[in-house]
Order: structure tokens, then C-alpha cells, then sequence
């Protein structure tokens, strides 16, 4: 089973800016795409996500039918989803199955998605977004 210094191992060897902001969570950030993403370990699984944008006041159904249509045919890790006030990109993993080399290509995934899929959405809600983390 992997611990938590296991995780951070992981994340050293990344060679990505990171910080963590308490026990078992850490926020990886990717510079050039301005993208951070938390990183946390609960019990048997690592925890990702991504704060997307805040939800839109006026629940944009352009956005929604987006996300579900990226879930379905775009995504090869994660899931868009609603998280309180956030749309959030998540991915979930098995802490006793995940190697380093899933680590980072989860992670790389991750930022491309966001990299790539980013005017999509800022164009279903109208708005730029800032993906640049937050923990709320």
C-alpha cells in the first residue's frame, strides 16, 4: 500500500511546482497552462481535481449538454462534474494500483484536457476561466 510519502515521492519526481497545504493534500501546478490541481490521499484512493470555473449564476444548459458530451467522447481520465459552487474535472485511483508512470501520465492527461478544452467552455459559459487553484 502506498503512504503518503509514497505520494510525495511522486510528485518530486514530476519535476512540477507543488505544495502541501495540509496532511495528505498538495496542489501541482503547471506553470505554462496556469492550471493547478489537488491531489489528495483518503484512505484507499488518490483524490484529483480541478476547480474549472465557478458555477454560472444562470445554469447555462450549453455548458451542461458540453460536459456531458466531453465525459462521453473526449475523456480518457476523469469526469467533469458539479462540486458545490464549482465545475470541477475529477479522476479518481487506486492507491494500492498506481505506479508512478500512471501518476504522471493521470496528471498529464489531466492538464491537457484542460489545455485543450478550455475555449469550449469558456465559450458555453461566456466567460475566461481561472483554473488556477483554490481549495474551495
Amino acid at each position: 500500500m502506498k503512504t503518503s510519502e509514497d505520494l510525495e515521492s511522486y510528485l518530486v519526481e514530476l519535476g512540477l511546482p507543488y505544495e502541501e497545504v495540509e496532511t495528505d493534500l498538495w496542489i501541482v501546478k503547471d506553470e505554462a497552462e496556469q492550471v493547478a490541481i489537488l491531489v489528495s490521499l483518503s484512505g484507499p484512493v488518490i483524490l484529483i481535481r480541478i476547480n474549472i470555473c465557478n458555477r454560472p449564476a444562470d445554469e447555462p444548459k450549453e455548458l451542461y449538454r458540453l460536459l456531458l458530451k466531453l465525459n462521453a467522447t473526449e475523456l480518457l481520465y476523469g469526469a467533469y462534474g458539479l462540486e458545490g459552487e464549482h465545475v470541477v474535472l475529477v479522476e479518481v485511483l487506486s492507491v494500492e494500483h498506481t505506479s508512478f508512470a500512471m501518476f504522471r501520465e493521470t496528471l498529464e492527461a489531466l492538464f491537457m484536457t484542460v489545455a485543450t478544452q478550455r475555449g469550449m467552455i469558456e465559450r458555453a459559459t461566456g466567460r475566461s476561466l481561472q483554473t488556477s487553484n483554490q481549495e474551495g
